[in-house]
């Protein structure tokens, strides 16, 4: 008897599991479409002062860490050489800086907003459904109205990645 119990224990942990990823999957491809114009463009430029303002600091961060070999201690192009380090905008120890490494800094710049997106629509769906005990539905709404806020994808249309770091605060929460 306890056995069975156990069993369906098991079963009802597994379809919530499903129940979870499906979600999750729903989350994910509904950003992912949203976001497919400004991923797909590849390396073209956003002709905005604050984009080429953040192209050009994690530009700097890129050409010194894989030409140099070294930390940038002074601005490139801005200011006429201005020490970049103390600048609380500077990308030099921001871990997402990875990104533009690895993809470029005008196609990181893209990414960037695009994985915190991403990340604060699956952790507001996550945040929602276990700590503050929504339904399922409710919790998928939630997830998605957080990943699709006008606001933040305006902003990323905009390519303005410092308004970004709020969207992690669910992840912290959830953890």
């Amino acid at each position: 008897m306890r056995l069975k119990y156990f069993e369906l224990y098991k079963r009802l942990k597994l379809l919530n599991f499903c129940k979870d990823v499906f979600a999750l999957l729903i989350i994910l491809a509904l950003i992912t479409l949203v976001s497919i114009r400004p991923l797909s463009s590849g390396s073209k430029l956003n002709f905005n002062d604050d984009f080429f303002q953040y192209a050009g600091r994690h530009e700097s961060v890129r050409k010194s860490l894989l030409e140099y070999y070294t930390f940038p201690l002074r601005a490139f192009w801005f200011g006429g050489g201005y020490p970049t380090i103390g600048d609380p905008e500077d990308p030099t120890f921001n871990p997402l800086t990875i990104i533009t490494l690895i993809f470029g800094s005008v196609m990181g710049l893209k990414l960037i907003p695009f994985i915190a997106i991403l990340i604060g629509g699956i952790s507001a769906y996550l945040f929602a459904k276990y700590i503050l005990n929504y339904t399922g539905w409710g919790a998928l709404f939630t997830g998605i109205m957080f990943g699709l806020n006008l606001l933040y994808l305006y902003e990323y249309k905009m390519e303005i990645q410092m308004r970004y770091i709020l969207l992690f605060f669910h992840c912290v929460c959830f953890l």
